[in-house]
């Protein structure tokens, strides 16, 4: 017979699970926009028939960047890290997707593709910290 005895609660997310649905959601977020850039350049390039799937998959990135700045959150509650900015910069990223999404409809594509850019290098900048920051650390 196995006894356990009970532990206190911290109150906190566990650190290993919430890095690992960082690392995952935000290398997904990664891949998401570099499919978005395929399509967005096709319809640059000859029009049309993309239109449709570029606009699902710009939802799919609403989702999961939003998905990947709660990960991020939750990992810096959790106290494994005491950096805030990639928490910071998701969510950033989770916000002008909104705002690039409505550029694709209503904008200039003057605006437009800078605008992937810098979603394409912060969500690139953020899952390279997933994997390469060392834990318990207050810069990285």
């Amino acid at each position: 017979m196995t006894t356990h005895t009970a532990r206190p609660t911290t109150g906190r997310v566990p650190a290993v699970p919430a890095l690992r649905a960082a690392q995952a959601l935000s290398v997904l977020t990664v891949l998401v926009i570099l499919s978005l850039g395929v399509t967005g350049g096709q319809l640059v390039g000859r029009g049309g028939d993309v239109e449709e799937v570029h606009g699902i998959t710009a939802i799919v990135l609403h989702v999961v960047a939003g998905l990947a700045a709660l990960a991020l959150v939750a990992y810096r509650v959790s106290g494994a890290s005491r950096a805030v900015w990639p928490a910071v910069l998701m969510v950033a990223v989770f916000a002008y997707s909104f705002y690039q999404a409505w550029l694709g409809s209503h904008g200039s594509i003057a605006v437009h593709v800078p605008g992937a850019l810098f979603l394409t290098a912060a969500s690139a900048v953020v899952a390279g910290w997933t994997f390469l920051h060392r834990r318990g650390t207050s810069v990285g």
